[in-house]
Order: C-alpha cells, then structure tokens, then sequence
C-alpha cells in the first residue's frame, strides 16, 4: 500500500511541478499522469535499488507455499549460525523482549552451491535478510532434492524463539526452525 501511495503521491507531485512551471493554464491529462507514475516509479527503483527484493518483502509478508507448521506433509529442519546473523534478525523480528519471541513467519531457503565451507549449503532468509543455513546433515539431503530437480529456493515456515533480554546476565539468542516438505528430507 505504500508503494502505490509513494507512486501516486510522486506522480501528482511532478503534474502540479509541471502545471507550476508551464505557460498559460496548468492542465490536468491522463497522460500527463502516465508519464508521471512512470517517472516517479523510475526514481523509486533508481534510488532504492534492488526492486525485486522489495516485491519479495512485500509477498513474503502476504502469502506462503507451506501455510503451517502443523502440516503432516512437513518436517522440522534447525537453522545453524542464527548468533552469526543475530543484527540481521533483529531487523526482520525486533529487538529482544523480556519474555523473548515464539513466532511463526515465512522465509526462503536458498541453496548456496559456491559456500566454501559446504557444498551442500543452504541459506535461510527471512525478508530477504541472511539469518542462518539449514544444518550440514540436513542440508545434504535437501541440496540433493534441490539440485535434482533443480529447484534454487523455495518457501517455507519459519518458527522463531528465543531472543529474550532480562538484564545484564540474563538474555538468549534467537533460534530458528524451519518446515520443509518430507519430500525434500526422505
């Protein structure tokens, strides 16, 4: 909704620019407003890069291929290296809490072929953000199916706990369990 509101916004801002600086009575054209919105969607894009990573964001919010995590047709994967991507989670969950996150959201698994430290590697994204790979005994069986059927990323539940803050000694990092369809894992 933001995206369309900044589009638009943009838009009618360069018609009244436009109207302001042209001779005689300012104008109002449909065409005038397509150009518009498709010059205020070039400068969004130009300034903020990478488009494709923000339409990600915004479905990744919005729908999912694997809807639960209660599904039969699933199965428990643990994330490893969350506490290397602690920045990264905080910014995709928040900030720790006293009572810490029990949460469920969507993120992709991406396989990761040219990881120097595995092969076999798989990331775990949540809104695009890097947050831990699937780990390394997982991670052979379902670089496998992936690469089989050559399948790059695809989506996934994701349950989110930890990350509690109490006090100076008392506080825990995130972890993250991953649903993936037993298919991938048999």
């Amino acid at each position: 909704m933001r995206l369309i509101c900044f589009f638009l916004g943009t838009g009618f801002a360069i018609i009244a620019v436009q109207s302001i600086l042209s001779i005689g009575t300012p104008t109002f054209h449909l065409d005038n407003l397509a150009i518009s919105l498709f010059l205020s969607s070039l400068i969004f894009f130009l300034l903020y890069g990478n488009y494709k990573n923000l339409l990600e964001k915004f479905f990744n919010q919005t729908t999912s291929l694997i809807e639960s995590t209660n599904d039969s047709n699933t199965v428990p994967v643990e994330i490893s290296g969350e506490s290397f991507y602690h920045d990264a989670i905080i910014d995709v969950i928040g900030e720790p809490t006293e009572d810490g996150y029990d949460i469920t959201v969507n993120g992709k698994l991406v396989r990761d072929p040219s990881n120097k430290y595995d092969s076999n590697a798989i990331k775990c994204l949540i809104n695009g953000r890097h947050v831990g790979h699937v780990n390394r005994d997982d991670a052979e069986d379902i670089s496998l199916y992936m690469d089989s059927h050559n399948i790059t990323d695809f989506w996934v539940s994701c349950e989110v706990t930890g990350g509690w803050s109490r006090g100076k000694n008392d506080s825990g990092f995130f972890g993250i369990t991953v649903y993936v369809p037993s298919k991938f894992v048999d």
